[in-house]
């Protein structure tokens, strides 16, 4: 490469061609062929691809959707993460209550967030209660 940060094609031409292309007014500066730099591109490619992320398992690979916390429940997310209390990722702490609530029955479900309502209580609460009845045991 030349001082002005420019490829010198003359000498690229020259190397590949092994005459000279005919111009002479700028200098020739040793430049490495362009097979053997494309073959190091490539390896260098192949080693930073083998460097990323393992493939997970299907069972285990994850779907993108959106969630939606109130103000409430991503105020507490916030503090609870600050706290060092749970995870701070928010998809792990979300999988875990998809989790929770698909081993529920429909019916289960339905009288869960019936009772929450009845007693002015949010689904989670109950949750909280059953717990502590089952640890108690």
């Amino acid at each position: 490469m030349a001082k002005n940060n420019r490829v010198n094609t003359d000498s690229m031409f020259e190397s590949l061609l092994g005459k000279n292309a005919g111009v002479t007014n700028s200098p020739v500066e040793k430049t490495e062929p362009i097979a053997e730099s494309i073959q190091v591109s490539e390896e260098l490619a192949f080693e930073k691809s083998r460097a990323g992320r393992k493939a997970k398992p299907i069972q285990e690979q994850t779907v993108q959707i959106s969630v939606y916390p109130t103000k409430q429940q991503a105020k507490a997310l916030r503090i609870q993460a600050a706290e060092g209390e749970k995870e701070k990722d928010k998809s792990a702490l979300a999988r875990t209550a998809f989790d929770i609530v698909l081993t529920l029955s429909s019916e289960e479900y339905n009288l869960m967030k019936e009772c929450a309502m009845q007693q002015g209580k949010t689904p989670g609460e109950i949750v909280q209660q059953a717990l502590q009845l089952y640890f108690e045991k």
